[in-house]
C-alpha cells in the first residue's frame, strides 16, 4: 500500500474555516433578519416628547451606531433615527427613539414599529416583524377643583390631567401672579403632590392683596408642559349677603374648625371646602382647641322671613361612607347675630332642615322639624339620585301651620301642624363631619366639595331674596 502523509491545517487557517462554518453567511445586498419584541417600552407616549425602546434579537456582530438605524412608523409613514443602540446580550439589542413630533393623533392610535440599518463595517439588517407603539394625544391639564378661591386663602387644589405623565419630585405647578404653590414664591412653580400619572395636589396660598380675575394654571414634569387657561379664578369670598362662620362646631360634631377660608366663590358657584387641616378654633359650648379638619359655614348676614318658598340647587360635598354631614337648614331669627361666633345656640328651639344627608346617605335627603326644644321632629325621608354627585333643585314652602318640600319639583314631604315655627327665621349651609350623624371620617375622600348654583326665597310672586353667586 502507498503510504499518503497529511500535513497538518495551521491553527490560523483552521480557525477561518470553523468561523465560516458557525456565522450565517448572508449573500450580497439581503439584510440580516432581526425578531422584534411584540410591543416597545412604554408601550405608549406621546409625540415629540417621549423616549421609546424596541428590543430584537439576531441583529448582526460589531458596532451599531444609532445614526446608521432607521425607526419606520406606520401608518403615519414617518421616519425617525435611532437615538441610543445597547447590547443586551449575544445579538439581542435595545434600539431607543423619539416618537416623532410629525405624528399627530386625536384620540389614541395604535403604529407598527419597524427598524432597518446597517452596522460600522456595512452589514445590513432589517425587522422581520413589527412592534406595536400607542401614540396619545398631546397631554392636558382636563380640570382643578375647586377651580377658584380667594384672596388671602390657602387651599389644596386637585390637578387632573389627561395624558399626562406626572412624577412625583418632578412635576411643578404655577397659578400665576400672587399665587405660592407648595412653599415656593408667588408667581413661581412650586412643588405638587403627585397621586398618579394624571393626578396631582397642590397646595396653594393666595396673596390677600392679589385681584380678582382668571389665572393660568401650568404643570410642567421635565420637557411635557400642559397649560389651563384661565382655570383658576380669584374671586371675593361671598356678597355682603352672606357671612363666613370662624368658629368650632357643636358637641354632636366637633371634629373641625369652622373658617372663611374654606368659604369661596368660583365658577358662579358657592363653594364649601372640607379638608384634613389642623386648625385652633372654639364655640359657645367648645372651649378653645386645636383640631384635624377644617370646614365651611355661611348663613344669612342680615336678611330673615316670616313665610314664602326657599329654592336652591346644590350638589353636597362628602361621598358614600366619607363621614360628611352637610345641612342646609333653617334657625329662628334670635340665633342670627350671635350664631357666626357661636356665643349663642339655643334659636328659641325652632329649626327646619330644608335639606340634610345623616349617616353619609347621599341617596336620601332628610327634611324635618325640630321645634319646641326638639320635643316635636316631625318629617321625612326623600330618595333622591346621589346628591354628592348630582345638583338638585331643593325647595320648601313654608305657610302657617304648614310646609312642604320638593325635590326637582316633586313633592317629597308635607308637614301640617300647629306647631309649624311662625316667626321669622334664616337660612344656614354647612358642612359638618363626623359626629352624631355624619358617622366615621374616611380621611381618604378628602377633601370634599359643596357647590350651590343659587339661593332664592319668593313670597307670592316677589323675589325677597337672591344670590346666584356670579
Amino acid at each position: 500500500m502507498k503510504h499518503i502523509s497529511y500535513r497538518p491545517i495551521p491553527a490560523l487557517l483552521l480557525g477561518v474555516l470553523l468561523l465560516f462554518l458557525v456565522l450565517p453567511i448572508h449573500p450580497a445586498g439581503v439584510p440580516v433578519l432581526v425578531t422584534l419584541s411584540s410591543s416597545v417600552s412604554p408601550t405608549a407616549g406621546q409625540a415629540g416628547l417621549t423616549n421609546v425602546s424596541v428590543t430584537g434579537s439576531g441583529f448582526p456582530s460589531g458596532t451599531i451606531p444609532p445614526a446608521d438605524v432607521t425607526v419606520n412608523l406606520q401608518p403615519a409613514g414617518v421616519t425617525a433615527s435611532a437615538t441610543s443602540v445597547a447590547t443586551i446580550s449575544g445579538t439581542v439589542r435595545r434600539v431607543t427613539f423619539q416618537i416623532p413630533a410629525a405624528i399627530v393623533v386625536a384620540s389614541p392610535t395604535t403604529y407598527t414599529v419597524s427598524i432597518s440599518g446597517t452596522t460600522a463595517t456595512g452589514t445590513s439588517f432589517a425587522s422581520s416583524n413589527t412592534s406595536a407603539l400607542v401614540v396619545n394625544p398631546s397631554p392636558t391639564i382636563s380640570g382643578v377643583n375647586p377651580s377658584g378661591g380667594n384672596p388671602g386663602q390657602t387651599i389644596p387644589v386637585a390637578i387632573t390631567g389627561l395624558y399626562t405623565t406626572f412624577v412625583q419630585g418632578v412635576t411643578v405647578a404655577n397659578f400665576g401672579a400672587g399665587i405660592s404653590v407648595g412653599g415656593a414664591a408667588a408667581g413661581t412653580s412650586g412643588p405638587v403632590a403627585v397621586n398618579g400619572p394624571n393626578s396631582a395636589t397642590a397646595q396653594i396660598v393666595i396673596d390677600p392683596a392679589e385681584a380678582d380675575g382668571p389665572y393660568n394654571v401650568t404643570v410642567t414634569t421635565g420637557a411635557q408642559q400642559e397649560t389651563l387657561s384661565g382655570g383658576f379664578v380669584i374671586s371675593s369670598v361671598l356678597s355682603n349677603q352672606w357671612i363666613a362662620f370662624n368658629r368650632a362646631g357643636a358637641p354632636s360634631s366637633n371634629l373641625q374648625c369652622f373658617t372663611p377660608n374654606n368659604v369661596s366663590v368660583s365658577g358662579s358657584n358657592l363653594v364649601i371646602t372640607t379638608q384634613l387641616q389642623s386648625a385652633t378654633c372654639s364655640s359657645f359650648d367648645l372651649s378653645t382647641a386645636t383640631f384635624n379638619y377644617t370646614s365651611g359655614y355661611v348663613s344669612m348676614r342680615n336678611f330673615n322671613f316670616l313665610y314664602g318658598t326657599v329654592e336652591f340647587r346644590a350638589q353636597f360635598g362628602g361621598g358614600a361612607n366619607s363621614g360628611a354631614w352637610p345641612a342646609v337648614w333653617m334657625e329662628d331669627v334670635s340665633c342670627q347675630a350671635s350664631d357666626p361666633t357661636g356665643t349663642d345656640n339655643s334659636c328659641n328651639g325652632q329649626e327646619i332642615d330644608v335639606a340634610e344627608i345623616l349617616h353619609s346617605d347621599f341617596s336620601h335627603v332628610n327634611q324635618q322639624i325640630h321645634v319646641n326644644n326638639f320635643n316635636n321632629n316631625d318629617g321625612c325621608t326623600a330618595a333622591a339620585t346621589d346628591t354628592s354627585q348630582n345638583f338638585h333643585v331643593y325647595q320648601m314652602v313654608w305657610s302657617p301651620g304648614s310646609l312642604v318640600w320638593k325635590i326637582d319639583g316633586t313633592t317629597t314631604c308635607t308637614i301640617t301642624q300647629s306647631y309649624v315655627p311662625n316667626a321669622a327665621m334664616y337660612l344656614k349651609i354647612d358642612m359638618f363631619m363626623g359626629g352624631s350623624a355624619g358617622g366615621p371620617v374616611n380621611n381618604a375622600s378628602l377633601p370634599w366639595t359643596t357647590l350651590v348654583d343659587y339661593v332664592k326665597v319668593t313670597q307670592g310672586s316677589t323675589v325677597v331674596f337672591f344670590d346666584d353667586f356670579h
